[in-house]
């Protein structure tokens, strides 16, 4: 912008009609020209700070990322050290995204100490049972298959029956007697009853009522304590092999596929 000041002054002191420079025009046109710069100077700068603010986010977010994180472990760490039962920790490494016969694989198999028939917990309470082992990896059934059963009870009444699910909601069912004492917000655990799942395991929270006790066996909706969606962790309760146990033995690697019911699971092992 200066040059282009000189240049208009140059050129008014070759022609005999702009001989002489206004002062006031000289003064506009500075004051112009600074005007310019200090634009072109706060935009380098404003474009500065963005920079450093995107950065600042990103390391925000990061760290806000580790204490969620570290959140988390402590949870998992806590409930494994309060618990009763002696657990194996592992990582879900694949899931169904459908809730008909939904299964988990996690990162952990019979090498680890998983065997098939293995109950599986989280932090919140049940989530199924393992139907495959292999050496280094497992699936679990969940309580959102068709096939699942725990026997259960109403922990306030005591009123014993069979939890499964309907494949139509997200709630499980809890199926008792017609006269059974069970209301909304009671708790409903596992009895033990069976010998797959052990007493005392949070099933879930018997949901809004009314209820229709008008044949002979009740079917009450149960909100699940434990939510998979959000699940990236569980613990698989350890137990003994039966004396006829026989390892799944497999070497393979590349893409595997296991049919349960009418769903296939697809996942590369390498």
């Amino acid at each position: 912008m200066v040059g282009f000041l000189f240049s208009v002054l140059d050129y008014q002191s070759r022609h005999t009609s702009l001989t002489y420079a206004s002062p006031s025009v000289v003064t506009y046109m500075l004051r112009v020209n600074s005007l310019i710069e200090e634009v072109i100077t706060l935009r380098s700068e404003n474009q500065k700070l963005r920079k450093e603010l995107a950065v600042l986010t990103l390391q925000r977010i990061s760290v806000e990322d580790l204490i969620r994180e570290n959140e988390r472990l402590k949870r998992l760490l806590g409930f494994k050290e309060a618990s009763t039962y002696h657990l194996i920790p592992a990582a879900i490494i694949s899931r169904n995204q459908h809730y008909v016969n939904l299964s988990l694989v996690l990162s952990k198999g019979y090498r680890d100490g998983l065997y098939r028939g293995s109950v599986v917990i989280g932090v919140g309470g049940v989530v199924g049972k393992l139907i495959k082992v292999m050496s280094d990896y497992s699936v679990v059934q969940t309580f959102y298959d068709l096939n699942f059963r725990a026997s259960a009870m109403d922990v306030k009444s005591g009123a014993i029956g069979i939890v499964s699910w309907d494949g139509r909601s997200r709630n499980l069912i809890f199926q008792v007697e017609a006269d059974a004492d069970v209301r909304e917000g009671d708790r409903i655990v596992t009895t033990g009853i069976g010998g797959v799942y052990p007493r005392g395991l949070d099933i879930g929270m018997v949901g809004a009522g009314p209820f229709d006790r008008s044949t002979l066996f009740l079917k009450v909706p149960v909100i699940p304590s434990q939510e998979l969606a959000a699940l990236d962790n569980v613990f698989v309760i350890s137990t003994q092999p039966s004396e006829d146990f026989q390892p799944e033995m497999s070497d393979f690697h590349g893409e595997l596929i296991f049919e349960i019911g009418d769903w296939e699971l697809n996942f590369q092992v390498e």
